[in-house]
């Protein structure tokens, strides 16, 4: 944490658009909006303050780009965690002409198919359409078809995915169901839970958003590669590590427990949205730690599951912690810390330039197989 950086003055940071609490149902575009403190921009602070302000909502230029691996992702994630209905309610599969034996298509088909019935064979696509339309009501015209779905599409407010990407999702969510770890993991419990709450150490607003929330237990679906054909959960050991997944589990596990005190002392004026049941909340609410469960599917064409369990002691009434718990923990603390210092300084409207000064090189600064 860099010493040059003097606070102009000691601020509140008020930047979280929600009050304190645990959050069942929000959307999706509703909790990325506000702008709290979360594991991803803790995981920016390590890189670098200007990469988390970059990234920020308090970039005024910062931009959402749209990219079909992220798309796939979302459209898996809800089918997999929210279920078939919620999936249909979000995404409309794209329809297939192979799917509509005889269909027309095409300036050349609808055109041999007006001359077939004597009209005329000249003009758009929509009017060939409209001609055989009017002489032949049972025909298949590919254009009505695909023009049907584009209006469904915006009045519904669907987004439209392939269909192959469709039956890869049915595929992979059937894999999951068929493992009794994970299986047993997505049962029980609401998806997509929001927590927001102020850090009692530093003041800073912060937001967490569960994928599977559990009277006892968090689950966190991650996706892993395997380019180099390692064994699976080595594969998924160097995933955690690249990926930081350490401090996504030390915080979806604060938030948690942050909302589980609130909930014993405030009730039910802390939970929004489509509330679960009162026993429920009593249940999940009760002292005692939650379990974390990642749980890991191979993307690609060959969809392996894992179900792993991030503890914070190799097994109960040991005395020392795992290292990577202590460093999931320790990277948590430290980017919220470095948070407030950047954050007083330069308030949420200035870039987060950190003030390095020149420094050398040291050999510890290299891999040691570059330098042999």
């Amino acid at each position: 944490m860099p010493d040059v950086l003097i606070p102009r003055e000691t601020v509140k940071i008020d930047v979280g658009a929600h009050e304190p609490g645990i959050y069942f149902g929000m959307p999706e575009e509703e909790y990325h909006a506000d702008r709290s403190l979360s594991a991803s921009g803790i995981k920016d602070m390590h890189a670098s303050p200007l990469t988390f302000w970059m990234r920020s909502g308090f970039n005024p230029n910062k931009t959402d780009e749209s990219t079909e691996p992220k798309e796939r992702g979302k459209a898996f994630h809800a089918r997999l965690l929210e279920g078939a209905g919620a999936f249909g309610e979000r995404y409309a599969v794209i329809p297939e002409i192979d799917d509509y034996p005889g269909a027309l298509d095409g300036g050349e088909d609808l055109k041999a198919r007006c001359k077939e019935l004597g009209l005329p064979v000249s003009g758009s696509i929509a009017k060939l359409c409209e001609r055989i339309r009017i002489t032949d009501p049972d025909a298949v015209l590919w254009p009505d078809i695909m023009l049907a779905f584009r209006e469904r599409c915006l009045a519904d407010g669907l987004f439209p995915i392939k269909k192959k990407l469709a039956d890869e999702i049915e595929r992979m969510v059937r894999i999951v169901e068929m493992n009794p770890a994970t299986g047993k993991a997505l049962r029980g419990g609401y998806p997509e839970v929001s927590i927001f709450w102020i850090d009692a150490e530093t003041g800073v607003p912060m937001k967490s958003r569960v994928d599977y929330l559990k009277a006892r237990a968090i689950v966190e679906q991650k996706t892993f590669t395997n380019p180099f054909g390692k064994p699976i959960d080595q594969a998924i050991s160097s995933s955690v590590a690249n990926n930081k997944y350490f401090v996504d589990a030390a915080v979806r596990m604060d938030g948690v427990e942050q909302a589980k005190a609130m909930y014993r002392k405030h009730g039910q004026k802390i939970v929004h949205g489509h509330m679960p049941a009162s026993d429920w909340m009593e249940a999940f609410a009760a002292p005692g730690p939650h379990a974390f469960v990642f749980l890991f599917l191979e993307a690609g064409d060959v969809p392996n599951v894992r179900a792993r369990e991030f503890k914070e002691r190799e097994r109960d009434g040991a005395k020392d912690q795992n290292l990577y718990f202590a460093k999931g923990h320790a990277m948590y603390r430290q980017g919220v810390a470095l948070y407030r210092q950047f954050f007083e300084h330069y308030g949420p409207d200035l870039p987060w330039v950190d003030p390095q000064p020149v420094r050398a090189f040291s050999d510890a600064d290299f891999p040691i197989w570059s330098l042999d």
